[in-house]
């Protein structure tokens, strides 16, 4: 049985669904790839309108993830330059009681 790209293209909305709640949720480690079937032909007339919508929908979501993720490198940098990575060495204090 051959899968047509009517059925490919649902599957696709519904996956483009589900890795956008995740994005919401922010889970971005719940982000998958979208693969479609070997046995695909070539994408008919009828579905190249609904095609290009999806991919549109699909290069939104990855603007929104590539944002996501140079922000929170950028955050990740600012803490890194403001806390030490390792504890200041200890160092012997000697303390005068004279006074």
């Amino acid at each position: 049985m051959t899968t047509t790209w009517s059925h490919v293209l649902d599957a696709l909305a519904a996956h483009l669904d589900a890795q956008a709640e995740a994005i919401r949720d922010g889970d971005l480690s719940a982000i998958t790839a979208s693969v479609p079937p070997a046995d695909l032909g070539s994408l008919t007339s009828a579905d190249a309108p609904r095609a290009r919508e999806l991919l549109g929908e699909a290069a939104a979501l990855e603007d929104v993830v590539s944002i996501s993720l140079a922000a929170a490198g950028r955050e990740l940098a600012a803490v890194r330059r403001s806390v030490p990575a390792a504890p200041a060495a200890s160092r012997p204090s000697f303390v005068d009681e004279r006074a």
